[in-house]
């Protein structure tokens, strides 16, 4: 016995493409987004520069260690221009030194890099989407690239130990 016959299944599919190309419209309608996240492989960073407290704002070139710098002329044949792409620190209270501490029995135990996590500022004229598929295939350099996403409280929490 047939659950829905054929033209029933064409009509739930025409609505669902239908909502599918309406849910694709309105995100190329949306402003494009001005930053990502971006996970750079510690090893080709520049330890003295990340330990700056002073040193917040940078392109990408400059924060690089040779290495670092070997793999992004590389990538650059390919996206022209990245090296001068802007970065921000997330964590700029934390140094390359946070990724270990010890525990209360006396054990190491590894942090991730965190301080190797930054916000990449999108140029207007580069497609975003793009970009960031094209990041997250930047292995060894990056590790990861995501949106940046905004997180707006829409009422405080009603926990009364909140400060």
């Amino acid at each position: 016995m047939k659950l829905f016959t054929l033209p029933v299944r064409l009509t739930r599919l025409a609505i669902l493409l239908t909502i599918i190309q309406f849910c694709l419209h309105d995100l190329r309608a949306q402003q494009q987004p001005s930053e990502m996240v971006l996970r750079v492989n510690y090893l080709y960073l520049d330890l003295d520069l990340i330990d700056d407290p002073s040193f917040n704002r940078f392109s990408f070139r400059e924060i690089l260690n040779k290495e670092g710098k070997i793999q992004l002329r590389a990538l650059e044949t390919e996206c022209a221009g990245l090296g001068d792409f802007q970065l921000s620190k997330i964590f700029g209270f934390m140094s390359w030194k946070d990724s270990v501490s010890i525990s209360r029995h006396g054990s190491k135990v590894t942090i991730p890099p965190f301080w190797a996590t930054f916000t990449l500022e999108v140029p207007a004229t580069a497609d975003y989407l793009k970009l960031m598929h094209f990041l997250n295939g930047a292995v060894p350099l990056i590790d990861y690239a995501e949106p940046s996403f905004k997180v707006e409280m829409l009422s405080p929490p009603d926990d009364t130990l909140y400060h």
